[in-house]
């Protein structure tokens, strides 16, 4: 979670233009989350780790293939890596209920 205007850019636009879609049932969790993320200093990373990580890449005498950066990135790849899909979205479940 990075603290953006994604929630006005990107959440209210897809939950209009979801109605009643068979989706519904996850993007509402996902629209909260994303809405308390932003309203908590806590719960989402500034802009300038992901700007960080940009300019570190090419400072690096071995610069890697991914860099992930802000809240979440790195406990939520290891789990996909290393659980798989079932268990990345059993975790996300977990999260946004």
């Amino acid at each position: 979670m990075i603290r953006t205007e994604f929630d006005d850019v990107f959440v209210g636009p897809m939950l209009k233009r979801l109605g009643q879609a068979p989706y519904q049932g996850i993007a509402n969790p996902i629209a909260q989350f994303s809405r308390d993320a932003q309203a908590n200093p806590n719960g989402s990373s500034p802009p300038s780790v992901i700007a960080d990580a940009i300019l570190k890449a090419p400072n690096t005498r071995r610069p890697r293939t991914r860099y992930a950066a802000g809240k979440f990135a790195k406990p939520m790849l290891f789990v996909r890596q290393w659980g798989g899909d079932r268990v990345y979205n059993w975790v996300l479940g977990k999260m946004l209920s």
